[in-house]
């Protein structure tokens, strides 16, 4: 779903600043978003770990000059069929504390930017 919004954002006109645990993963998925004519900043990041959001965010505001909106699109149950979907499995990836602590501290950061610029893109 990441990809499909960062896609939606390029197609718009829109740079896009992307990050993925998996390189070869984002690669990919930046590639496909530059063939719209935009710039990709694409950082190889685990959202779990606050110290590479805050790289991911700095990066992309560095290169791009400066971060209009921020889409926190991680987490989520385990890869399977619906009717197999185990609940509490379900409620472990969705409400897990690093999961919300990772979005919180995306948005914190995303925030401290605006202040800093005096420019606020929400």
């Amino acid at each position: 779903m990441g990809r499909a919004i960062a896609e939606k954002f390029a197609a718009e006109g829109a740079d896009v600043g992307m990050c993925a645990r998996s390189g070869e993963t984002l690669q990919a998925a930046a590639d496909s978003v530059r063939a719209h004519g935009v710039r990709v900043v694409a950082t190889p990041a685990d959202v779990a770990d606050a110290e590479q959001i805050k790289s991911a965010i700095d990066r992309t505001v560095s290169e791009l000059g400066r971060l209009d909106a921020l889409v926190v699109n991680a987490g989520g149950p385990p890869r399977g069929v619906f009717a197999e979907l185990d609940e509490d499995k379900w409620e472990a990836a969705h409400f897990a504390e690093d999961d919300i602590r990772a979005k919180v501290k995306a948005a914190k950061k995303q925030y401290e930017n605006a202040l800093r610029e005096k420019f606020f893109g929400f």
